[in-house]
This record gives structure tokens, sequence and C-alpha cells, in this order.
């Protein structure tokens, strides 16, 4: 359920959230989305901020879990 929960919580299970994934992709994990886009989202009417992540399904001590690569300065705005 690690990975599931996961799963549904990067793609954006949320109020208020977008997330924007390769949609020929298998996964939202194994798919490519170019850099730029996160810069010009970001500077759309509407959005309070913007965010490019790499994501990793892992296994860490037994534990399925995510490792999550982000932009500190991004964000955190």
């Amino acid at each position: 359920m690690g990975f599931y929960r996961g799963f549904t919580a990067y793609l954006g299970e949320g109020e208020d959230i977008v997330a924007i994934y390769d949609r020929k992709s298998r996964t939202p994990f194994t798919g490519l989305v170019p850099a730029y886009l996160a810069e010009k989202l970001s500077a759309l009417n509407g959005v309070l901020a913007g965010s490019p992540e790499a994501i990793v399904p892992c296994i860490i001590k037994g534990e399925s879990t995510f490792l999550r690569g982000i932009i500190p300065e991004e964000f955190t705005s």
C-alpha cells in the first residue's frame, strides 16, 4: 500500500494541485516531461507555485517508499 498511496498523492490527489506527467508512459515514474514546462506553467495566471520534480520508487529497510528530488527554492515557495 505504500507505493499506491505515494502514487496517488504524487498525481495530485488533493485540492488545488495539478500534476503534469507523460501520458504516453506506462506510469508517471517512467515518463519524461520537459523541464521548461514548469517555468511556463508557473507563469500562468492563478498559479501560486510550481516545482519540477523527479520521483523514484524504492525500498529502504524493507519498506516501500519514494525518493523525491526537488529544487528546494521552488518547492518551498
